[in-house]
């Protein structure tokens, strides 16, 4: 890895990490996408009553036909079929042992970690993409950027049906942050002559 793509790694996960620091505590950029559950206090005890052990769910949840007829196991789809139709419908990621909000270390530190994976292999692409205008990398690493978010955020709204509204804003996050690390890396990370 050359001393460039190394510097343009750097800069471009700090630029990122400082931007989505910014975008999600100073800017009302994602206040409007998430919502308050109304019934909250409910809806908690109801897991916590349950026992409802640390995961991903989603609601309805799909049939384990497992052991099942293939009678019953065609009558436990459609049931299923039937309730996610008529709604509500619902993911959940769930962490019954909490996490304090004041202790942001180890999420923030984890946070620069993985800007930075990001910008060390989009400063990687771009030494090797070999692109002369200013203008050329930074458009090439926006659309690194817009590829994540594609695979990303674009399929949990098409897979797990999340809202559009989000799902847009961050969107809109990760063309800004990914624009930053263009014009960031596209100053550092050229083309030899």
């Amino acid at each position: 890895m050359t001393r460039k793509v190394l510097l343009g790694g750097i800069a471009g996960g700090v630029a990122l990490f400082v931007w989505s620091v910014v975008a999600w505590t100073l800017l009302p950029l994602h206040a409007s996408s998430l919502r308050r559950l109304a019934a909250e206090d409910r809806v908690v005890a109801a897991l916590a009553d349950a026992k409802t052990p640390e995961g991903l769910y989603m609601i309805p949840a799909p049939p384990d036909n497992a052991g099942r007829t293939e009678e019953q196991s065609t009558a436990a789809t459609e049931e299923w079929e039937s309730r996610a139709s008529r709604g509500p419908v619902a993911t959940l990621a769930y962490h019954p042992g909490g996490r304090d909000p004041n202790r942001m270390f180890r999420p923030m530190a984890w946070g620069l970690g993985l800007a930075l994976a990001a910008t060390l292999f989009s400063a990687w692409a771009l030494s090797r993409a070999r692109i002369a205008s200013h203008f050329g990398r930074v458009a090439f690493v926006l659309g690194l950027g817009l590829f994540a978010w594609v695979l990303g955020p674009a399929m949990l709204w098409n897979w797990f049906s999340y809202p559009a509204e989000y799902t847009i804003v961050v969107l809109v996050d990760a063309v800004a942050g990914w624009a930053i690390v263009g014009v960031v890396q596209a100053g550092i990370v050229r083309p030899a002559p």
